[in-house]
């Protein structure tokens, strides 16, 4: 009897030469659809094909972390752009480098570092997210945390697409990447003040983490929280520090999840699946048109015991969550291997 196994299907789709996802204008997926993404655990995962093995689908979009003079791209990174793949290449400033640094004509070659990484790439798109969770890293009574204020963050936001164009960088998506605060409104005049209106952001992202006061609240409250938020106060004047700030977040044409996952310590295996598999369902419906794509944490950190690791007990609601036509509209065409 001909029997045909779907992991190896699957394998053979994240082969596929055809998949030329990075070749989307602003990144977009096909309407209707989004992108499968996470940050590939490298203590785990030895490459993006051993993650597509272990999970037994295509990776449309990985996340990776890069500084100045480590800014370059990992061989497996640019074997993941060559096919297609999606480098959401992310920019975390922490003290005691300042946003200002990157600000003035003395700054200009930290820019003109990943702008070389990005245009070495072309014509392969690559999406640009710089201080995730900026909200975090803006407050001066938190000098461990603290990296300039809204107005110096917006300021290098400009400073980096001017640097981009300087270089004749053309590839680049502009990310836009906010905390959990996103799913509290009353985080949101802050997350105003931050917004870069003077940059085409394509991609507003936004993580969720059940930390502190959000330990208990479930999948779908969090999200549609935040989506909700965005969605309302969209252009709407918001007060921070005594200034009017307005964020256009709809012109940001694809929303997603950046960063997100079911914490070790937010729950039993059992709940912590629940987290999953809410997002499965509530993914799989039309409610939420602009959302194109999420990002799994996929990691844990064994010497602080935290992380949202897919462990045995998620293993099937993440599955769920993969199996979603919202990703798989986008795997590739591909013969099946008969085994």
């Amino acid at each position: 009897m001909v029997r045909i196994t779907i992991a190896s299907v699957l394998i053979v789709i994240s082969s596929a030469t055809n998949c030329h996802w990075n070749l989307y204008d602003k990144l977009s997926p096909p309407h209707g659809t989004g992108w499968r993404g996470a940050v590939v655990d490298d203590t785990r995962f030895s490459s993006v094909k051993a993650w597509e093995e272990h999970y037994g689908f295509p990776l449309h979009l990985k996340r990776v972390f890069k500084g100045n003079n480590w800014q370059s791209l990992t061989p497996d990174e640019i074997t993941f752009v060559k096919h297609g793949g999606i480098i959401l290449y992310t920019v975390p400033i922490r003290p005691p480098l300042k946003f200002t640094d990157f600000n003035n004509s003395e700054g200009a070659w930290r820019i003109k570092q990943f702008a070389h990484v990005i245009g070495s790439v072309a014509p392969a798109k690559v999406m640009v997210s710089l201080r995730y969770e900026p909200s975090l890293w803006v407050d001066p009574s938190k000098p461990e945390h603290y990296v300039g204020s809204p107005a110096e963050y917006r300021a290098m936001w400009k400073a980096f697409a001017h640097g981009f164009e300087e270089a004749n960088v053309k590839n680049v998506v502009w990310a836009m990447d906010y905390s959990t605060r996103a799913t509290h409104e009353e985080y949101h005049p802050v997350l105003a003040a931050l917004w870069p209106n003077d940059v085409q952001i394509d991609w507003l992202f936004f993580n969720m983490f059940q930390y502190g006061t959000d330990k208990k609240r479930s999948w779908l409250d969090m999200f549609d929280a935040a989506y909700s938020n965005f969605t309302a106060l969209s252009n709407v004047h918001q007060t921070y520090m005594g200034q009017e700030y307005k964020a256009n977040y709809l012109s940001a044409p694809n929303w997603g999840l950046g960063a997100w996952g079911a914490d070790v310590k937010s729950g039993t295996e059992k709940q912590r699946a629940q987290f999953i598999e809410d997002s499965a369902k509530a993914l799989n419906t039309a409610k939420y048109p602009r959302m194109k794509g999420q990002v799994y944490f996929d990691t844990y950190d064994a010497n602080t015991d935290t992380g949202s690791i897919i462990k045995g007990g998620q293993k099937a609601a993440y599955h769920d969550l993969n199996s979603i036509n919202l990703f798989t509209m986008n795997d590739c065409e591909a013969h099946a291997i008969v085994v």
